[in-house]
């Protein structure tokens, strides 16, 4: 009797077991389905090589401007700063402007005339979906034959300017091309990379000529002098390399940026080279033996442009900090503070006549100025994404304008 008395006690606690295992799965499977997502283990996806942006920037934490993972630069060691003109802001701001994804905007309406206070008059010749992604770099060929694009999709390319069909596609670059230059004779394209690397490639039959190796970092921006007998090359170091476009040899380093060189500029009779980099400074050297004669920094913003007056007696740069400044090549004073634009400004450029200053934003205008006064003439803002490069064609009846998305629009000025 009491062996069946167990044995139904035991048969009734499994049965109770059995019931509580049942209510434990259906309470647990309920809580499963309702926890956020980040707390229920997941098996992560594999890793692929995704692009992001750090740059122009437009912002940053480190010393690039790229869409692929890269070294950033660190100071050197060695660097001594020379206080020969400082520009202290009175508020922070960065450092190097990130550029955010932009979406398409509604179209602003053309205005043939940008100001009435100026006779400048702007027709849209045409339009380039050029690229698939930024539109880094233009360049007007002297002979006013070819423009040259280079973006973040990798390519170079040249478009004949007679009807403005691609005449060559330059493809070989591993990642961004950052800067391209036309040679003075408008026969070679020198295109520079975040590959490390910059290419010459022929205006006349669209082969690769060359490849210059041997940098240490990304190569930012890339010039000629105007006799085509030297090329430049800013790199993300802090470095600037100066080649014999003859042999391609290197002939001479110039050293005193400690972070990414973004623009280039020699002067018309090719004496002078100024350099702007993201540490903010704005160095003169004199050339061909890379003397450094002037150094005029300001402080907590970047600069990303940089373009000599016909005449180089000023300097026109383009900063982080929303500013356009021109400089007294001499004296290093600063001579105009040309405010106006909201975001970050990637582009600036003198005209041919060193009559207009012109500069573009990544708040989707454009904006004109006088050049011997920094008088504000007008806006140019029938723009639907940010800008990040500007030329002038030699002609100076052309301005050619490259898009954060890849287009390339080419207006008429005329009236100035």
């Amino acid at each position: 009797m009491e062996t069946k008395v167990t044995e139904a006690i035991n048969r009734s606690q499994n049965r109770k077991m059995r019931w509580v295992t049942v209510l434990l799965i259906l309470v647990l499977s309920v809580i499963s389905c309702t926890l956020p997502t980040g707390l229920i283990p997941t098996t992560a996806p594999p890793m692929g090589v995704v692009e992001t942006i750090d740059e122009i920037q437009t912002v940053e934490s480190t010393s690039t401007v790229t869409l692929e993972p890269q070294p950033s630069s660190t100071p050197s060691s060695t660097y001594t700063p020379q206080p020969t003109a400082t520009i202290a802001n009175p508020t922070p701001m960065e450092i190097m402007p990130v550029i955010p994804n932009l979406a398409p905007s509604q179209q602003a309406s053309l205005s043939p005339v940008i100001s009435p206070d100026t006779l400048i008059s702007l027709t849209v010749i045409t339009t380039l979906q050029a690229h698939d992604n930024r539109t880094a770099s233009v360049a007007f060929s002297t002979n006013d034959l070819i423009l040259a694009t280079g973006a973040y999709d990798k390519d170079a390319k040249a478009w004949s300017t007679t009807n403005w069909t691609r005449a060559f596609r330059f493809r070989g670059h591993q990642y961004t091309v950052f800067q391209v230059a036309i040679s003075p004779d408008s026969t070679r394209l020198a295109s520079a990379s975040n590959d490390g690397s910059v290419k010459i490639w022929s205006l006349t039959n669209g082969k690769l000529l060359k490849t210059i190796t041997g940098f240490d970092a990304p190569v930012h921006s890339v010039a000629f002098n105007p006799v085509g007998s030297l090329l430049a090359a800013g790199a993300g170091d802090g470095l600037i390399h100066i080649f014999d476009t003859a042999s391609w040899v290197r002939v001479r380093q110039l050293s005193d940026h400690y972070q990414t060189v973004t623009g280039l500029s020699f002067s018309n009779d090719g004496i002078l080279l100024a350099s702007v980099a993201n540490d903010g400074m704005l160095v003169i050297w004199q050339m061909p033996d890379g003397a450094l004669l002037r150094r005029i920094e300001v402080d907590n913003t970047a600069a990303h442009a940089v373009d000599f007056s016909p005449d180089a007696k000023t300097v026109v740069v383009a900063y982080g900090d929303t500013q356009v400044r021109i400089w007294d090549v001499v004296s290093g004073q600063l001579l105009h503070q040309l405010s106006g634009h909201e975001k970050t400004v990637p582009a600036v450029v003198y005209s041919p006549d060193g009559s207009l200053i012109v500069s573009g934003s990544m708040d989707k205008t454009i904006r004109f100025y006088r050049a011997a006064d920094g008088v504000y003439l007008g806006t140019y803002d029938d723009i639907q994404y940010g800008v990040l490069s500007l030329a002038f064609s030699y002609t100076q009846d052309k301005l050619a304008i490259g898009y954060f998305n890849g287009s390339v629009v080419v207006l008429g000025l005329s009236g100035y």
